[in-house]
């Protein structure tokens, strides 16, 4: 390890950064961040690029500047930004390296952030990227969102929480980081992160004899049963997990409506509960506590409230259910690590639907302009503008208003949705 860190300092002199100083770019990155989004921000990021044409963080902070504006250049950029990356680590050898990194936020964030590692893992069983060992520098204060869905991860990533290692560390990690929130470089192209899971996806539906690289646990199977048996579930019984997001978790309010377009009301989809348990399943209602109670009904769990719910009953769940009804939110993205069904019910965003899979379904909000009261199309949704959006603002901005499904039990039986 010695040896490797007097090769990081040598290196990260040679590139102009002085360990313990901050040098002008990343002066520049700092305020950048510091920025909330807006137009001023938008310019920064222009400017940064102009200024260090060399560096990809710059051209890293520009791709996401425009998917902020819902921009459809992103696209190009995030090619450009790979190419620059691809030229850094060429110009000033940090291919010796031969790692990369992935940011503590992919394991001590919000839980849909496993779904990056996930593609960034499928991408590499199936060679569409080069391997190489995975680190992440994590503060040893955060523990993980998750643990036992993280472990499923950790025989793959290399956490590194040691103060001292971290400091010495971080400059290297800053220039090798993969951008897992925003896009995947591959071997040659670079892609958003849902258009990255569709090419995974067409691969895998192509190779027979692919298998996934994640499979439960069996003590996390062992302690599922038992729990299904305290709960009172007989053997053989089947079940669906549902999670419908809800602002709780973020504290979400009418001021603050970062996420809106994700929510969706619980109450609309008793009639899907019932179709469900009347056909002899169960229903396991996922969430947090902060989420409204559902309406007591036979056959039908408030997991969220209940006092069983654990990060291992999580994962138990989301591998060994029938199926899957959720939202554009986290959790549907824990049954697809392990390749169960997804309904993803109630979104307004187009990009998601790319990540779906061969047997998962789309029943997106219904969308119309507010000016015409004239709707909008599922080819509309899917394709730019209008799927590249995902802050209110961007859906404000170009008058696009929506309304929840709330017939999703018609779906489930084959009627109309």
């Amino acid at each position: 390890m010695k040896t490797a860190l007097r090769l990081v300092k040598r290196l990260m002199n040679s590139f102009g950064i002085e360990l313990g100083r901050m040098s002008e770019v990343e002066k520049g990155l700092a305020v950048y961040r510091a920025t909330k989004i807006s137009p001023q921000k938008f310019t920064m990021a222009k400017e940064l690029v102009t200024c260090f044409p060399n560096d990809p963080r710059c051209h890293l902070v520009y791709a996401e500047a425009l998917s902020a504006a819902g921009d459809v250049a992103q696209f190009e950029q995030y090619q450009t930004y790979a190419r620059v990356r691809e030229e850094l680590l060429d110009n000033y050898e940090f291919r010796d390296f031969d790692v990369e990194f992935i940011n503590e936020g992919m394991g001590v964030g919000a839980l849909g952030n496993h779904y990056a590692i996930e593609g960034l893992f499928r991408a590499n069983q199936l060679n569409l990227r080069p391997k190489k060992p995975i680190y992440m520098l994590k503060n040893p204060t955060r523990p993980f969102t998750n643990e036992a869905l993280f472990s499923y991860f950790k025989d793959h990533v290399n956490v590194v929480s040691d103060n001292n290692h971290l400091n010495i560390l971080k400059p290297l990690e800053s220039m090798l980081s993969l951008p897992l929130g925003l896009c995947l470089p591959f071997a040659k192209d670079c892609y958003h992160l849902d258009l990255a899971s569709n090419v995974i996806l067409q691969n895998e539906n192509g190779r027979l004899d692919q298998k996934s690289p994640f499979t439960l646990r069996d003590e996390h199977h062992e302690q599922g049963v038992k729990a299904l048996k305290q709960l009172g579930l007989p053997e053989g019984a089947w079940y669906v997990t549902v999670h419908v997001r809800e602002g709780g978790y973020y504290n979400e309010k009418s001021k603050n409506r970062l996420q809106n377009w994700r929510n969706a009301d619980i109450a609309t989809y008793t009639e899907a509960f019932k179709k469900i348990t009347d056909t002899g399943g169960w229903v396991f209602r996922m969430g947090d506590p902060t989420m409204a109670p559902v309406e007591e009904m036979d056959r039908v769990i408030d997991y969220a409230h209940h006092s069983i719910r654990s990060d291992w009953m999580d994962v138990f769940l989301a591998a060994t259910c029938k199926f899957c009804i959720g939202t554009a939110s986290g959790f549907h993205r824990l049954p697809q690590m392990f390749n169960v069904p997804v309904i993803q019910s109630n979104s307004a965003a187009g990009m998601p639907f790319y990540s779906l899979g061969i047997n998962d379904m789309l029943l997106p909000k219904k969308m119309f302009w507010q000016d015409s009261k004239k709707s909008i199309s599922l080819r509309e949704m899917l394709s730019p503008p209008i799927n590249l959006f995902w802050r209110p603002q961007l859906f404000e901005g170009h008058k696009v208003s929506w309304v929840d499904i709330a017939r999703l039990n018609k779906t489930l039986s084959g009627g109309d949705a």
